[in-house]
């Protein structure tokens, strides 16, 4: 017997019988672990980097100029001038001091462009795939494969979600590991039992954000069944509504129109005609200060003046919100943001502990078939 391995059976008694984890639990965690906790981890670190996409494609603009700014209509028709064609999106600025975004579909993708509010100069041009957080993008969500990537991520998810729960399973076993060696990492271990003692103290510690992080992302790779199933299990959501209109509106017009419906409310975002597939303007609202889903949605359709569809706000939309911020980290600011970046890194940790953890435990059991052979 080796000195690794003296601590550990001296300290446990025999485990009772019909007692402690099972062997389909543990072999299910340790290949799990074994065969996607690189993956995991790679998950981890890209969408540490992730967390920070705003803050990486405005790196070194020009800041707005300090004067007021320009009604909206004159900032579109700037954005306009500047861009490509096909403007699908706009972004009034969320605060003094923050440039306008206006986002531009044309034939090679997706190009947001920044506007000073003040003079409608442009700040700053950034087309998708042209820096390097797109491709960690594009690797976070699709392993660079496109859409088939996207489906095979949130399916990976899957069994990530049985990899933690079969870990907690496997802590919550009535077995001879005493409590407190579960709770805390303790001094004066040796060997296995001491990457035990670590992997599973630890393991409790991270489950819950790791938990978090995996079945958001599940539901951010499949929106439209996790919405699906919110709408059959909660049904006293409220349905789309509608509105009459009054004669035809300008954009101006359209805002207000929709603003009247929450007054005080902030636009998020506006949504423009496309020639050819939409013929509305779709107003993004919500309250100073939202938490996630609180907004509503209000299509206004410029010829008539009428809202043909007012949405949002209602139970199912505040879950998907929640979903999505929870996973992408803007419900609590720069501390939740911060956060996840840590959270990105306990993949690696665990992994690295199991890994170890393993190695060990195939380096005893060798041991163990080497003294057998040789007696």
């Amino acid at each position: 017997m080796t000195a690794d391995a003296l601590p550990t059976q001296a300290a446990r008694p025999a485990r009772p019988a019909g007692r402690g984890a099972t062997p389909v639990l543990r072999r299910l965690h340790r290949w799990l672990g074994l065969g996607l906790g690189a993956w995991f981890a790679l998950l981890g670190l890209t969408g540490s980097l992730l967390v920070f996409t705003a803050e990486i494609e405005t790196w070194g603009q020009a800041a707005p100029g300090p004067g007021p700014a320009q009604p909206l209509a004159a900032l579109v028709e700037a954005a306009r001038a500047s861009g490509p064609e096909g403007l699908l999106r706009v972004w009034p600025p969320a605060g003094a001091g923050q440039p306008l975004r206006a986002d531009f579909r044309d034939r090679n993708g997706r190009v947001t462009r920044y506007l000073d509010p003040s003079s409608g100069a442009v700040l700053g041009t950034v087309r998708q795939g042209s820096l390097w957080i797109h491709w960690v993008h594009d690797l976070h969500r699709g392993l660079l494969l496109g859409g088939l990537g996207d489906l095979l991520v949130g399916l990976l998810g899957l069994p990530l979600l049985a990899l933690l729960l079969a870990g907690l399973a496997l802590w919550l076993q009535r077995d001879a590991v005493p409590w407190r060696e579960k709770l805390v990492a303790l001094g004066g271990l040796r060997g296995r039992r001491r990457l035990a003692n670590q992997h599973r103290a630890f393991g409790l510690r991270v489950l819950l954000p790791l938990l978090v992080a995996v079945v958001t992302g599940i539901g951010m790779a499949f929106p439209d069944t996790v919405q699906w199933g919110l709408y059959r299990l909660i049904r006293w959501g409220t349905p789309p509504g509608s509105a009459a209109g009054a004669g035809p509106v300008d954009l101006e017009g359209a805002v207000r129109l929709a603003g009247a419906l929450r007054p005080g409310w902030q636009v998020q975002f506006i949504d423009l005609p496309v020639p050819g597939r939409t013929t509305t303007i779709g107003v993004e609202l919500a309250p100073p200060a939202p938490w996630p889903g609180q907004g509503i949605s209000v299509q206004v359709d410029p010829a008539s003046g009428a809202l043909p569809e007012i949405g949002g706000g209602d139970p199912v939309g505040r879950i998907r919100g929640w979903i999505v911020a929870l996973h992408d980290g803007t419900v609590l600011g720069l501390p939740h943001r911060l956060a996840l970046a840590g959270i990105g890194a306990l993949p690696l940790v665990m992994g690295w502990l199991g890994l170890r953890l393993w190695w060990r435990s195939r380096q005893a059991k060798r041991q163990v078939r080497r003294r057998a052979a040789a007696a």
